[in-house]
C-alpha cells in the first residue's frame, strides 16, 4: 500500500519541525473536518471547492498559510505576506500556536470559499 503523500512529507521534515507540522495538522483536521488533504507544489494543503490552507516547511519555521488569506480578519496582524492574496503565520516553536485563533481563522477561511 502507498504511503499517503502528507504523511511521507512530515516523515522527511527535521526533527524539531516535525511536531509542529502534527500538531497543525492535527488542528486543521479537528476544526475543518470537510477539507481534503493532498499535496500540492510541494506542500500539504488542504482544500474543499478551492485551495484553503497550506503548511510550509522552512529552514527556520514553518508557513501556517491562508491561500485567501488577505480576506481574513487579522486584529493581532498575525498574517504575513504582500502578495494579493495568501498570508501565513511563521510558527518557529509550540507556544507560537493559539489554538483557538488558529481554529477561527480555519473557521473562517473555510466558510470565505462557499
Amino acid at each position: 500500500m502507498e504511503a499517503n503523500p502528507v504523511e511521507a512529507y512530515l516523515q522527511k521534515q527535521p526533527d524539531d519541525k516535525q511536531p509542529l507540522l502534527h500538531s497543525l495538522r492535527n488542528l486543521i483536521k479537528e476544526s475543518a473536518p470537510e477539507l481534503t488533504e493532498s499535496l500540492k507544489w510541494g506542500y500539504p494543503s488542504y482544500s474543499d471547492k478551492t485551495n484553503v490552507i497550506y503548511l510550509a516547511a522552512q529552514k527556520n519555521h514553518i508557513n501556517f498559510g491562508f491561500y485567501q488569506g488577505g480576506s481574513l480578519a487579522d486584529p493581532d496582524k498575525l498574517l504575513e505576506g504582500t502578495g494579493a492574496q495568501m498570508r501565513h503565520i511563521k510558527i518557529r516553536k509550540e507556544t507560537d500556536i493559539k489554538p483557538e485563533f488558529f481554529q477561527k481563522l480555519i473557521r473562517e477561511a473555510v466558510a470565505f470559499q462557499k
